[in-house]
């Protein structure tokens, strides 16, 4: 936010609370993917029930293979999602960091100036 003398602010405190809202809702995503994992498992039973061998029952062959692909694929999408989320956080929080030492910095100067 810039004031009528073009100085620049930034909430320090908003940005660290974003970033930790950021990061709860990468955990979230991130909780995601062994339920995605399960999705397939879950279909292969459920394909192999009451069937001689134990495995799944060849009707379901092309389902489970398109069920793999779409699963394999989510997977690696909400992983990347949660890699995106979480990298964000951090970059949020660095700034935040970077942004309170530099006001730090300056004011130590400030108070160096006044007390010479």
């Amino acid at each position: 936010m810039a004031d009528a003398n073009t100085n620049i602010k930034a909430d320090i405190d908003n940005l660290r609370s974003v970033a930790a809202q950021l990061k709860s809702v990468a955990q979230d995503v991130e909780a995601l993917l062994p339920d995605i994992k399960d999705i397939h498992a879950t279909a292969m039973k459920e394909a192999s029930t009451n069937t001689v061998d134990g495995g799944p029952a060849p009707v379901f062959s092309p389902l489970l293979a398109s069920l793999a692909q779409v699963t394999q694929k989510v997977g690696t999408n909400v992983g990347q999602l949660h890699q995106n989320i979480a990298g964000d956080a951090e970059a949020l929080l660095k700034l935040a960091d970077q942004l309170e030492g530099t006001d730090q910095g300056h004011g130590q100067r400030i108070t160096n100036i006044n007390a010479k």
